[in-house]
């Protein structure tokens, strides 16, 4: 290596070791607002990087071999820029936790699109027996229910960033609710599944002392959910936290 080039290595080398703990502080700054980006290596990447150009122009002496100079070294710069940001994001918010979170995510919308589907298929019911056909839809319901309760169990909540991990806390207050209005629709089955070989004035007696309550707590754990927000504060952690 040339006595010029050597001389002018180190300090390439020390402006991309600060570039990349500048922007590996981006990186994790970029996945969770709540992580600060250090003024040190803000700082010392602007030495760094005046150090590198009065190098440059005191090593080489013509026009074309500066620019030539000034070239390698912003190609060099893109390897600590891309692998900073990188792994900046894979810190603070780790590939695992991020894969185990969009299942939780793709569950929930799953098990909005089968409330949409129950609460379209019951506004064209006529009679109380043709709720038996959404039994499927509500098995669906369950096994989301449970794989979400499942999932989350298996991530490590102290790893993730707090924007997400309040989102998962909404998200685990709505199971809750989704739990219950699960449990309270299979009750609802039971009771028509035994009303099935009654007489008609019989069904009807236990259609009006066991299916209506049970049809007045279904609203009023809705009504309860309604008054928890979830669908608003969900929102506003999303738009929050940049998601």
């Amino acid at each position: 290596m040339r006595p010029n080039s050597a001389s002018l290595a180190f300090p390439v080398v020390v402006l991309m070791a600060v570039v990349f703990f500048f922007f590996f502080d981006v990186g994790q700054f970029y996945m969770d607002r709540t992580k600060n980006i250090g003024m040190t290596f803000s700082v010392g990447m602007s030495f760094a990087a005046m150090w590198t150009v009065k190098t440059v122009l005191r090593k080489k002496d013509s026009r074309q071999s500066r620019i030539r100079a000034f070239s390698v070294i912003a190609g060099l710069l893109v390897i600590p820029i891309v692998s900073g940001i990188s792994m900046g994001k894979d810190e603070a918010y780790p590939p695992a936790s991020r894969a185990l979170v969009d299942q939780i995510g793709a569950r929930s919308r799953d098990i909005k699109t089968i409330k949409d589907h129950i609460r379209e298929r019951r506004e064209s019911f006529t009679q109380t027996e043709q709720l038996l056909s959404i039994e499927p839809l509500i098995i669906s319901w369950r096994t989301d229910v449970d794989e979400i309760s499942k999932i989350n169990n298996q991530i490590s909540h102290d790893a993730l960033p707090r924007v997400v991990e309040e989102i998962l806390k909404i998200l685990s207050e709505a199971i809750v609710f989704d739990r219950q209005q699960v449990q309270n629709l299979d009750k609802q089955l039971n009771v028509i599944r035994a009303a099935g070989h009654q007489g008609s004035a019989k069904r009807k007696e236990t259609y009006e002392q066991q299916l209506g309550p049970l049809m007045e707590q279904e609203m009023e754990i809705e009504r309860q959910r309604q008054a928890s927000n979830l669908e608003q504060r969900l929102n506003g952690t999303v738009k929050k936290g940049g998601a």
